[in-house]
């Protein structure tokens, strides 16, 4: 019975962790080594692992000083032991029996990675409804698995996947980089030789404001994900024919991102510097990409992709110098 890691990155999630960590430990797959790594809580949050892991042997607790996700998320990979990697942000929790459903379709596909699906729960503390039709598809080749990541249906999370520790080898989260779990998941992508996606729902992912292990407002530190998808962008279009139409997806993809992430903060008042001349930039990449490649993009995207251009250079048309 082979042996799945689950990594948790905790960071003053006392609200949560209990939660969270029930969901993992009862799991109908039960031979799972548990790595929460304490990330320099300042909470109950420990109290609370200590007191989840006098029950439950299958829990490890690693402390270290507060050094965000990524890190957190490093130190577990560098301390797992199992065949398989899962990772759980702190504040959801699990299907019953998802690594039971997971593990299943990668031992009986021969797939590197495993992917599924989450509902997102609001501030409200209750799940999106589940309205759509369970399929499942498996991708074979670079090409495939591209454009499956360029479509959305292989997602940018980590905490939604099954991967073999094999297929993650040594790479890590850049803590560099804004959106790891993007550039974690395109960088392993490329040593995938074969991916499962299923649009079930196993995850259940709390989408609030501050959940960052830091909590930290990264401004124009969102810029550092641009200029990484840029070159990526670059890198996969020269060397590899017939890849474009993905590759400029994935370019849209992260701009449309960006300029969402900025109208958010601007609607929640987290935007202590407007940043005008980050947000006039990505404007000006948007306008100049649809104009030479809008065929690539859905035209819905298309519409919402230049309205919010629109709605932001009104704003920064607002405010005087």
């Amino acid at each position: 019975m082979k042996k799945i890691s689950v990594i948790v990155p905790v960071y003053n999630t006392e609200e949560y962790i209990e939660k969270c960590i029930n969901s993992i430990t009862g799991q109908t797959y039960k031979n799972l080594e548990i790595i929460v790594v304490n990330d320099g809580s300042t909470d109950n949050s420990l109290n609370i692992l200590k007191s989840l892991q006098s029950k439950d042997s299958r829990i490890r607790i690693i402390n270290q000083e507060n050094k965000g996700v990524s890190a957190a998320r490093n130190t577990g990979l560098d301390n797992a032991t199992g065949e398989y990697i899962a990772f759980v942000d702190s504040d959801d929790y699990l299907e019953r029996n998802m690594y039971e459903k997971m593990l299943k379709y990668m031992e009986e596909s021969g797939a590197d990675l495993v992917s599924a699906r989450a509902f997102i729960i609001e501030r409200s503390n209750k799940p999106g409804e589940n309205d759509y039709n369970n399929y499942i598809d498996t991708f074979t080749s670079q090409a495939q698995i591209l454009k499956a990541y360029a479509d959305g249906f292989l997602t940018i999370a980590v905490w939604d996947k099954l991967f073999t520790k094999e297929v993650i080898g040594k790479k890590r989260f850049d803590s560099s980089v804004f959106c790891e779990d993007a550039k974690f998941v395109l960088d392993i992508c490329e040593n995938t030789k074969k991916v499962l996606c299923t649009s079930e729902r196993l995850y259940y992912h709390l989408k609030r404001i501050g959940n960052s292990l830091t909590n930290t407002s990264f401004n124009n530190f969102y810029m550092t994900l641009y200029f990484y998808i840029k070159n990526k962008r670059e890198s996969i279009i020269k060397t590899n024919i017939g890849y474009e139409q993905s590759a400029q997806r994935i370019y849209f993809n992260t701009i449309y991102h960006l300029l969402k992430v900025y109208k958010r903060d601007w609607d929640n008042n987290k935007l202590d510097n407007y940043y005008k001349n980050e947000i006039e930039f990505l404007s000006k990449e948007m306008l100049n990409f649809l104009s030479d490649n809008e065929k690539y993009i859905d035209d819905k995207l298309v519409i919402g992709a230049r309205d919010i251009v629109e709605l932001l250079n009104y704003r920064l048309s607002e405010i005087k110098e």
